[in-house]
């Protein structure tokens, strides 16, 4: 009887040790150090580098945190986008609370970083009860080192791109409008502002280009005092573009378990979508839609999990542990 040439690759199990209940609780105290330290030293020009370090403090590990739960970290593509997923969502769930708070949107500078203290404890109490045995609810296999390399490269170049010729702020694109918006944010300090462009009509006016997004990076932007969003937009639509390739990759990979297909769709996307290197697709992508294009890819990618297309595959446990083959 001939042998079946697909082979399961697994991850190696990780030693038990205290290694791993220290190591998620250390760098929390010193990212949460550094983080307190910068308010100590008082308001400072703005600078893109504090804004990229609030935001991997107060969205990232947060969501990396609560993607531990759900994934192995050194399943490096399937965790970054988890990890942004869950952190643009718990940072989303925190600004529609404080709404009801007296502090508002600046509420998230100091509940975020609680609420993650506290899921750090719990991954660190669920660590030790499960110890070796932890079984992932998300699984893929690690991709291959060319196909990683290849993916690699094309986000590094992407973002020189981006970073290198940024925003022209065109008369005929929506940027002042969106800049403008996020800026209300951040000055009023408030999730949904009442008073910007059509403060008259009042809710029948409400432009449904603007949520959620805009107000995280209008709130991001604010802790440090910081109102000019104009030096920032540029890192806006860098973090925006990884966040899509990233979701767009992982898709092709959970839709056909091949991560060259993941590949493709990537290459695909950044030359040939929206006129490609042609247009300015990569470069406008800190508008509200893009954001949104993370989330639903997000969720197609995740449509193999659901109970009823793993009874059509047949077996459950394998589509759980393949179904992002190679991610």
């Amino acid at each position: 009887m001939a042998q079946s040439n697909d082979t399961k690759t697994t991850l190696p199990k990780r030693p038990r040790s205290t290694g791993g209940f220290i190591a998620l609780p250390a760098i929390f105290f010193v990212f949460s150090a550094a983080y307190v330290l910068l308010f100590v030293a008082g308001p400072a020009e703005p600078s893109p580098t504090i804004f990229l370090f609030d935001f991997i403090y107060l969205v990232i590990f947060p969501g990396y945190v609560l993607a531990g739960f759900l994934v192995d970290p050194r399943r490096l593509a399937l965790a970054a986008v988890v990890s942004l997923t869950l952190g643009a969502a718990l940072f989303y769930v925190v600004l529609v609370l404080s709404t009801f708070l007296p502090f508002g949107a600046a509420s998230a500078a100091w509940l975020v970083p609680i609420l993650t203290a506290f899921a750090v404890a719990a991954r660190v109490i669920a660590s030790r009860r499960r110890g070796d045995r932890k079984q992932e609810l998300i699984g893929a296999e690690p991709a291959g080192a060319r196909t990683s390399l290849i993916l690699v490269l094309l986000l590094a170049a992407c973002a020189a791109l981006i970073l290198s010729v940024g925003d022209p702020l065109l008369y005929t694109s929506d940027s002042a409008d969106h800049i403008a918006y996020i800026r209300a944010v951040a000055r009023e300090g408030e999730t949904f502002p009442d008073r910007f462009l059509y403060a008259e009509g009042g809710r029948l006016t409400a432009d449904i280009r603007k949520g959620l997004a805009h107000s995280m990076w209008g709130t991001l932007s604010a802790i440090r005092g910081n109102l000019e969003i104009v030096p920032l937009w540029k890192y806006i639509s860098l973090v925006t573009t990884l966040w899509i390739l990233g979701a767009l990759y992982l898709a092709g990979v959970m839709l056909t378990r091949r991560p060259a297909i993941g590949l493709v769709a990537v290459i695909l996307f950044v030359l040939f979508y929206h006129s490609g290197l042609c247009g300015y697709q990569l470069i406008l992508n800190a508008y509200g839609f893009p954001s949104g294009r993370f989330h639903y890819l997000v969720f197609i990618s995740m449509l193999p999990l659901v109970p009823g297309e793993q009874r059509q595959h047949g077996n459950e446990n394998q589509v759980m542990e393949s179904a992002a083959g190679e991610a």
